[in-house]
């Protein structure tokens, strides 16, 4: 036997335990958490230095390869 379940039924049971889920999701959730503050100037250009070297690096070794003018390929390891 086959339950038959009404639009609104189904609306009410997912409002009711929607709180529930929200927090099971967030609390098994694996990403890293946002950042709430605003980086130092001083982390900020280390940052910028660290990614740019990684970049001229890769253009080095060529991993990265220009498919058009607005297209590219960048091999991560």
């Amino acid at each position: 036997m086959v339950r038959e379940w009404r639009e609104e039924d189904i609306e009410q049971r997912v409002a009711a335990k929607g709180t529930v889920a929200d927090r099971i999701v967030i609390r098994h959730r694996r990403e890293r958490p946002v950042r709430r503050r605003p980086r130092d100037p001083g982390e900020q250009r280390v940052l910028d230095y660290l990614c740019l070297r990684e970049w001229r690096r890769a253009l080095e070794l060529g991993k990265v390869k220009f498919l058009s003018s607005r297209e590219w390929y960048y091999e991560c390891d």
